[in-house]
């Protein structure tokens, strides 16, 4: 079985920075093994926190979900049970206040509460209450926590309902969040390289934000009294600690969770839209995955995920990628498919929180096609295609090569592709990237078994098109 220390061999450290990403942090489980490794140029290691940004919120969520098997609160809270009036006041007019009955703990964690703002910017300098925050009064830096729409009409992503939540743990068990967060998960998991709150004084082994690989963020991290929201400092390793536990609860009747607290912290509430999948409480989910993502200023981007109730995967796998640059999403939607390639995991379609996996450029395996699949049909694709497409064989000292080209362009070598393929009734589908190009291409058949090709350029207004084959 290939280590995930191979994965450098698909990822050269200088192709990763060329994309502008300094570090990369993974952390992979599978049969109930961890395995680590980071790409970087720097100092960074296995143990180097990151800001997990909006990751926060699903390691919140399985706190709420502690706080529900021990009878505190239930996802039927309503929110005004455990608010003084002075918090509700600050997020409502006279006109919205007769939403507060509809509230509820489960509508925050699903981000159905109706209530405003996506994210937060974070803090250099004096930081703002919580409270503040709220109100949307200096130091804040963003508007006032209002309701937008009717709870439960509509999947909107927002942090500010966390923010409130935040508080109203607070509340309701009478210490400060980050001590909550200790006692009820980080503790109990054993997820020693992960708190809560500003960095402790005189930790050092923090990745630093970037902008670019070569060029640091004014400030090496922005602090996020929003702490529910978007608060946690944590290691991919760590995290995949708590990937584990919510798999062991979901089959077993001594796991971390009752297993129907479990179950129910991973039941679809809404579909989220944009192909990422449904929202459940504090997670996002597939039919077979549930995870993550998130992005915090001035140049964290994160992604964990871990499989669960189907059979298209193995139960007890999970992902957790850290980059420390505001350009990392880049590398982890290609980091992921590497990875599926390299564990010979199957296709999945979506991974929660993000678009379909077809619409993104894999990296490209150094080598022939010939030596990676002796019985690829692909020249049952060549020809002229839609658009002014073009699949071409090149001659080559093993034989002959793909090559695509674009009307009468230089037609560029194609290779295969670090990502997974579906099997369908008609063949196993071949997936090519453009060498030198951020260009892929999946060789594949249509729901009537002819042959297409699904094509995807990374760009501005990029998006994933089928070609037929042409006919002038």
């Amino acid at each position: 079985m290939p280590q995930l220390q191979d994965l450098a061999s698909i990822v050269p450290l200088a192709l990763l920075q060329a994309a502008g990403v300094p570090s990369a942090s993974i952390a992979v489980l599978s049969g109930g093994t961890v395995e680590t490794h980071v790409l970087t140029k720097g100092s960074e290691g296995t143990e180097t926190i990151y800001q997990s940004c909006s990751i926060s919120k699903a390691i919140t969520g399985i706190a709420v979900a502690k706080l529900i098997d021990q009878g505190r609160l239930t996802y039927d809270t309503l929110i005004s049970d455990h608010l003084p009036a002075r918090v509700l006041d600050l997020i409502t007019t006279d006109k919205t206040r007769p939403i507060l009955s509809a509230v509820t703990v489960g509508t925050i964690v699903s981000h159905t509460s109706g209530l405003s703002q996506g994210g937060f910017s974070g803090y250099v300098g004096k930081v703002p209450t919580v409270e503040q925050i709220l109100a949307g009064i200096a130091p804040a830096n963003t508007p006032q926590i209002h309701f937008n729409s009717f709870p439960g009409a509509q999947f909107a992503y927002s942090g500010g309902g966390w923010t409130v939540l935040q508080l109203l743990l607070e509340n309701l068990v009478s210490k400060p969040f980050a001590e909550i967060m200790q006692e009820l998960v980080l503790g109990p998991l054993k997820m020693t390289r992960s708190h809560y709150g500003p960095l402790p004084k005189g930790e050092t082994n923090y990745a630093k934000a970037h902008l670019t690989a070569g060029v640091e963020a004014r400030a090496p991290y922005h602090e996020l009294p929003e702490l529910a929201a978007a608060g946690l400092w944590t290691t991919p390793s760590d995290l995949l600690k708590a990937i584990a536990t919510i798999q062991h609860s979901l089959v077993s009747d001594d796991g971390f969770l009752a297993r129907a607290t479990a179950q129910k912290l991973l039941t679809p509430i809404m579909n989220a839209g944009a192909g990422r999948g449904d929202i459940a409480h504090g997670f996002f989910v597939t039919d077979a995955t549930f995870g993550h993502s998130g992005g915090n200023d001035p140049g964290y981007r994160t992604y964990f995920m871990g499989s669960h109730g189907s059979t298209s995967l193995p139960s007890d796998i999970g992902i957790a990628i850290f980059t420390n640059s505001v350009i990392g999403f880049e590398a982890i939607e290609k980091l992921l498919p590497a990875i599926f390639h390299l564990k010979g995991w199957p296709y999945q379609k979506v991974l929660c929180g993000y678009s379909p996996v077809e619409a993104y450029v894999p990296y490209a395996l150094n080598f022939s096609l010939q030596s990676r699949d002796a019985e690829s049909t692909w020249k049952t694709w060549e020809g002229q295609w839609d658009g002014g497409w073009n699949i071409v064989s090149a001659k080559a000292a093993d034989g002959e090569r793909p090559t695509l080209a674009f009307r009468d362009w230089h037609a560029m070598p194609l290779l295969p592709g670090a990502g997974p393929v579906q099997s369908l009734e008609a063949g196993r589908e071949i997936l090519l990237v453009a060498d030198g190009l951020d260009i892929s291409i999946r060789l594949t058949w249509n729901d009537e078994g002819e042959r297409i090709v699904k094509i995807m350029q990374t760009g501005v207004g990029s998006d994933l098109k089928t070609l037929q084959r042409s006919t002038s």
